[in-house]
């Protein structure tokens, strides 16, 4: 549109008027007035209203912020979390349930369905472009797997952070994991446990040379007490006693769809590293035991970081589900964890992360007749080292663990769902 000379634009002012026709329907039309009182009165209702408009919006844009810094400058603590924890599951059933469904057979089971996330790794090298856009497509990909998956739970299962990279705003990077299940889905539950990279020693080497490292100023106890004052957080519930070592260590119970019989224990536990040793330890050990002993014996599951021995989960060949692609690198000791696993006979599985290259299920030390299987989740997260297969990068992914009641018998499989959409690896025991 050719621009108005200005003496022309001084001379006219273009204003809609309103016209109803006979339908009801309104049109703008165009109407020419001359400059006059009329004409002014309009600018200053418009401006009055133009500036109460802006007014309102700086003020909520001040409340946000002001909300905002406060959050992220006051991280919850422990004992702050596990109140509104109580008191959020006060107000609602706030169970974590098996759903009755009719399966691919047509047959009506319960269903209870875990989503793992390994090795996220948010926070690698804020400081470059590379960094941030890895965090972006780890988001993404999170996002695809609750989709496509739509799990009863999410596992945050160790190596949500390389906080090595992270100097002082590590509960920063945790709230961007959360949010991206929350942008995928709202009412979306989780526990989440801690592993090596999570609360390690800050370390930056500058370009002139200076080094600056530090220990890391945010402790597995921030980082869960954030978690924790989340809705949708069952991180701790069916917490370990005060004398069990590390911060992750505690059951879930899941029950039956409508009833409050308990059908599945989800154990977890802390195998260190970061500021701590990376061990388990004897405590956690009669911490399980003790458990398992005040109830009947039902089904569970279990779940944490880093693998117990090497030899326990080495790959055995055909008779895994899923493939090698590197070798096992366990804790210092397991303490006779893996074998109290074992003896208990009711745990059918544990899976860990932590090696990156390593997507497979097998039997316990290879015995077929074992209740317990061993398991990797894949690689999630585009953070961390990467690994190949045939010279082909892997997709990254997220291990599923489907557990079903049909009548009273209980079996579980396990398959991975990658960013690309598609089902690898299956598992069935």
């Amino acid at each position: 549109m050719p621009r108005q000379n200005s003496a022309q634009h001084r001379n006219e002012v273009d204003e809609f008027d309103i016209e109803i026709n006979s339908r009801d329907d309104k049109k703008l039309m165009y109407v020419n007035r001359d400059r006059g009182g009329c004409c002014r009165y309009y600018k200053c209702i418009l401006f009055i209203l133009f500036l109460g408009v802006a007014l309102a919006v700086a003020f909520e844009f001040f409340i946000d912020i002001e909300q905002v810094q406060n959050f992220f400058s006051s991280t919850p603590s422990v004992d702050d979390a596990a109140e509104l924890d109580a008191e959020k599951r006060n107000s609602e059933d706030g169970n974590l349930r098996f759903r009755s469904i009719v399966n691919d057979q047509g047959r009506s089971v319960l269903r209870f369905k875990i989503l793992q996330l390994a090795d996220l790794h948010f926070g690698e090298n804020p400081w470059t472009d590379w960094g941030p856009a890895q965090d972006r497509r780890s988001s993404i990909a999170i996002q695809s797997y609750i989709r496509d998956e739509n799990p009863d739970l999410v596992i945050l299962s160790g190596d949500q952070l390389t906080s090595k990279n992270i100097d002082a705003n590590a509960t920063m990077y945790h709230s961007k994991i959360i949010a991206a299940m929350l942008e995928a889905k709202p009412e979306i539950k989780w526990a989440t446990i801690f592993g090596n990279h999570d609360d390690e020693m800050y370390r930056r080497t500058y370009d002139d040379g200076t080094i600056v490292q530090h220990d890391a100023k945010t402790s597995r106890e921030d980082l869960v007490a954030l978690d924790m004052a989340y809705k949708g957080s069952y991180t701790l519930q069916g917490g370990a006693p005060d004398f069990v070592s590390g911060t992750s260590n505690y059951v879930l119970s899941i029950q039956g769809d409508t009833d409050t019989d308990v059908l599945l224990n989800t154990y977890f536990f802390d195998s260190g590293g970061g500021h701590i040793a990376k061990m388990n330890h004897q405590n956690q050990i009669t911490w399980f035991r003790n458990q398992q002993n005040q109830t009947p014996k039902i089904p569970s599951v279990a779940f944490q970081h880093i693998p117990t021995s090497e030899d326990a989960f080495a790959y055995r060949g055909n008779i895994c589900g899923g493939p090698s692609g590197e070798g096992v690198s366990p804790v210092n000791t397991d303490s006779g964890l893996m074998q109290a696993l074992i003896d208990d006979g009711s745990v059918h599985f544990m899976s860990v992360g932590h090696n990156h290259g390593n997507d497979y299920c097998c039997p316990a030390n290879g015995n077929i007749n074992s209740v317990l299987s061993l398991c990797f989740g894949r690689h999630s997260g585009h953070g961390g080292y990467s690994t190949y297969k045939d010279g082909v990068k892997w997709d990254k992914g997220a291990r599923i663990y489907m557990m079903e009641y049909e009548e009273d018998r209980f079996n579980w499989s396990s398959y991975v769902r990658t960013e690309n959409g598609n089902i690898e690896d299956e598992y069935q025991p």
